[in-house]
């Protein structure tokens, strides 16, 4: 139990029952600079992308990672780019929207520290421009990251 005494004489506790997820995921996903051309397609991250999933006492526990956009791709000047972002795997491709995804499954190994999920530069949170017609400025868009402990 986590006890804080807070201003006023009052306190907060926080009681937590069974296994304790953490989920870190990037904090910002660059895809750097482009020249638009009106030709553009598939535009990959510059750098790998890494989510790691760890546990607290949660060996064999069965986890799902879900994905969601909470805002569309929208420009400085508020202009939108809908249907542009992706999450990709070897073997699927699916649209981030503001329905949640499923990405990525598994099951708590013994060690506390689980393995990251490393996704190359053309794999995870991908750009596809193809067909879209992007307006020259700097974009930027939110996703919301849900860890689940079921099956």
């Amino acid at each position: 139990i986590d006890l804080n005494v807070l201003s006023g004489n009052t306190a907060t506790a926080t009681l937590g029952i069974g296994p304790t997820f953490r989920l870190t995921v990037p904090p910002t996903l660059d895809f750097g600079s482009h020249e638009l051309t009106g030709r553009e397609t598939i535009i990959a991250r510059l750098a790998p992308m890494t989510i790691s999933i760890a546990h607290e006492n949660a060996t064999g526990y069965n986890w799902r990672l879900q994905a969601s956009l909470t805002r569309p791709m929208t420009s400085t000047e508020g202009n939108v780019l809908e249907d542009v972002l992706y999450f990709k795997t070897s073997t699927q491709k699916q649209l981030l929207q503001a329905t949640e995804i499923e990405v990525a499954t598994g099951q708590m190994a013994a060690n506390e520290n689980q393995s990251p999920l490393v996704y190359a530069k053309e794999e995870g949170i991908i750009l596809d421009l193809t067909g879209k017609q992007a307006t020259p400025s700097t974009y930027s868009a939110d996703i919301q990251w849900s860890l689940i402990n079921a099956p």
